[in-house]
């Protein structure tokens, strides 16, 4: 049967294939006119074009910040494990202070009596002494068993199942420890600060303004997030070829804040600089809101100097592996 056609009697495939170049060429011409004409408008082409490029500029930026961010959230807690690692291979063990202080770091935060427990050390031998709530004693003790140098750990304490002993009673006020040395009482209040997104060029800049090498870094809403140093700079930045003006201070700064409370006994700041080997520390609220820094020369000036020496030493052993500078 000649000439029978498919059924539907429509055209057979590629007899459209001119018609859709022809509309496909067009569209396109189309497009390529309006962007044209949208960008090459004599009057308002030179700000439009300026809008794209620096939208452009922005996406870069964030893509360039958020490969960052991923790369840094890989490489902390892999030189933390490094470290972790590197701590349990060693054969040597600390000195005697330096343990001292790692016990009272540790037990800081434990005991709202922390004040009134001796901690004395001998060759590792770790002895506790003095007054103690019974419902503090078994975190207590197994803090203190776990502080790494602690060889053997001697239980003296003297357990109490209420606040009204001698020693106790400082905080036995509405649950609340009270001290004579508080953090705030130390502090620099409204210290300077800098955005994780500024410019080192601008941190640098800053800490000459203040004569100070030290800066906590804050988001938008004034939370800590980080902290940032003139050694970081120079040694993690100018050193290794970092630039200034494009390079940000959340390239460089820490992030693994040390801080306290503004109502924390002062022993508490003391024994976390012994701890983590930091002569600044951040003083922030509850929203972890900046509130002030704590230098060791803030201690110096207000504390015997016996005192302020002991924790000098122990910043300095540069034992402990740092969290933050």
């Amino acid at each position: 049967m000649r000439g029978l056609r498919l059924a539907g009697g429509g055209p057979r495939m590629g007899e459209n294939r001119p018609a859709i170049r022809f509309w496909g060429g067009f569209g396109l011409g189309s497009a390529v006119a309006f962007m044209l004409a949208y960008y090459a408008d004599p009057r308002l082409g030179r700000r439009r074009r300026a809008l794209a490029g620096a939208k452009l500029a922005h996406a870069t930026r964030s893509g360039r910040m958020g490969v960052g961010k991923a790369s840094r959230g890989l490489a902390n807690p892999t030189r933390g494990l490094w470290a972790r690692i590197r701590a349990r291979l060693r054969t040597e063990m600390p000195a005697d202070e330096v343990v001292h202080q790692r016990v009272r770091a540790a037990l800081g935060r434990l005991s709202r009596n922390v004040s009134a427990i001796e901690v004395s050390v001998q060759d590792g031998d770790v002895t506790l002494d003095g007054p103690i709530l019974e419902r503090e004693h078994r975190r207590v003790i197994r803090a203190a068993r776990r502080v790494r140098g602690v060889r053997n750990l001697h239980d003296h304490l003297d357990r109490h199942l209420h606040s009204d002993v001698r020693g106790l009673r400082s905080g036995a006020t509405g649950g609340k420890a009270v001290s004579q040395r508080r953090c705030a009482d130390f502090m620099k209040a409204n210290p300077q600060s800098v955005l994780e997104i500024d410019s080192l060029r601008q941190a640098a800049e800053l800490m000459a303004a203040a004569n100070i090498g030290f800066l906590p870094v804050c988001d938008a809403d004034g939370k800590v997030v980080g902290t940032i140093t003139d050694r970081d700079i120079v040694v993690r930045g100018v050193a290794l070829g970092a630039d200034l003006e494009g390079g940000t201070v959340g390239d460089l700064m820490s992030r693994n804040v040390v801080a306290c409370r503004p109502d924390d006994e002062l022993s508490i700041v003391e024994q976390f600089m012994a701890y983590y080997q930091v002569s600044r520390l951040v003083i922030t609220d509850e929203r972890d809101m900046l509130m002030g820094v704590i230098s060791l020369s803030d201690i110096a000036e207000r504390e015997p100097a016996k005192r302020a020496a002991r924790t000098l030493r122990a910043v300095s052993a540069r034992e402990a592996p740092r969290t933050s500078h």
